[in-house]
């Protein structure tokens, strides 16, 4: 049970760092606009609601720990942004 645990919480980390392009450990608004794009269609209006969601501390970036946070919420939380729960760069980790 622990050994997938390390190994989800390692494929966690590989995917942040995946799709944070300069290596500095947060995500910015373009950075995951482009990420995004990547995976399928995505609005400026859906990234600018998913930052509102998932920058809890509002400094213009996501940061690992705002990251992990959405998998850990309660889904009708999620309910307002909507695009969160068919978003599949959320689905993936």
């Amino acid at each position: 049970m622990e050994d997938d645990e390390a190994h989800e919480q390692a494929d966690r980390e590989r995917i942040f760092k995946r799709f944070d392009p300069n290596g500095d450990g947060k995500r910015s608004t373009t950075e995951l606009g482009d990420c995004l794009k990547t995976l399928g269609s995505v609005t400026s209006y859906e990234v600018k609601r998913m930052m509102d969601e998932i920058d809890t501390d509002r400094d213009g970036y996501i940061s690992y720990h705002e990251f992990e946070l959405p998998r850990q919420r309660e889904p009708t939380k999620l309910s307002g942004v909507g695009f969160l729960e068919r978003t599949p760069f959320f689905s993936i980790v």
